[in-house]
């Protein structure tokens, strides 16, 4: 066993001869693994469980307790899922966001959306007794109450969470599959004449803030964030971090109106997060800082 060696893309597997079901998984990497392999009763292939690193771990210690798991087979139970059912979807989404939360650029954005409107259906359930319906029924009350937008967001954070857990596990099928979305046609909803002057004549803050979304047509993200350094003249440079796609630097030309607005803005600031459950704090908040740095003042 010391000496098994394995050079290929898959695991190679050797089986004891002692105790059926229980093996030694060889990895290229040179790791490894005890593991057992069986079937659960109604389930259409084999489970595999890895026991512990052959590093670490003693062979006649390894199969002793091959041994109990598979005993617990021969009674019905399925040692994998009980293994799993530990973590409840909630822990499982902490867990994501501690090893992936860096990488993500809307990390904190997700995160408020999940606990507002995904974990109070799902949250407290284990992942392994989450079932496609459970899902369908979070996602038909967010879109009752919140709109189809919204549970497709939803629906898409929650997808990427457990297509992360089953990369990292073997026998992990993620309940949602392809489950379309709600949204059936693109967004081409534009705002009427009487809509527009209407935004135009409101006063403070949101209105300062409406009118320079209107005249540059920027996202809300990208103007909350405009500093004095981000200004020369009537070009506004966009640094990547706040355009959307994360890797490009945007140029946008002020037109003269606009330029005129960035300059008389009376922007009261206060801490205000914006609408659609933005939260109170992070990367998209609209707070005394973000033009105060501009000088956007009267």
């Amino acid at each position: 066993m010391d000496r098994a060696k394995h050079s290929g893309a898959e695991p190679l597997f050797m089986w004891d001869e002692r105790l059926t079901g229980f093996g030694l998984a060889v990895y290229a990497s040179g790791t490894k693994r005890y593991i057992i392999q069986f079937w659960v009763k109604g389930s259409r292939r084999s489970r595999r469980m890895v026991i512990g690193s052959a590093a670490r771990l003693d062979l006649e210690v390894a199969r002793k307790r091959a041994k109990e798991l598979l005993g617990h087979v021969d009674l019905g139970r399925d040692p994998l899922s009980e293994q799993l059912r530990v973590s409840t979807f909630r822990a499982l989404t902490d867990n994501y966001f501690a090893r992936e939360g860096s990488k993500i650029r809307t990390a904190k954005r997700r995160r408020v959306l999940l606990e507002r409107l995904v974990f109070p259906m799902i949250g407290n359930m284990a992942v392994e007794d989450i079932k496609r319906s459970d899902i369908i029924r979070m996602l038909d009350k967010i879109e009752d109450e919140n709109g189809p937008g919204q549970a497709d967001v939803a629906l898409g954070y929650t997808r990427r969470i457990f297509s992360w857990h089953e990369e990292r596990h073997d026998d992990f099928r993620p309940p949602i599959g392809k489950m379309k979305t709600r949204r059936t046609s693109s967004r081409e909803r534009v705002l009427t004449d009487d809509e527009i002057r209407a935004v135009w004549g409101v006063q403070g803050f949101w209105g300062d803030f409406s009118r320079l979304l209107l005249l540059t047509a920027a996202r809300r993200t990208e103007l909350a964030g405009m500093s004095r350094d981000e200004l020369s003249g009537s070009l506004w440079t966009i640094p990547a971090a706040r355009v959307k796609n994360g890797k490009e630097v945007a140029r946008a030309t002020l037109t003269r109106c606009a330029a005129d607005a960035v300059r008389d803005a009376d922007v009261r600031w206060v801490q205000i997060h914006l609408h659609y459950g933005r939260p109170r704090g992070g990367d998209d908040v609209l707070d005394r800082q973000g033009f105060s740095r501009s000088g956007v003042r009267r």
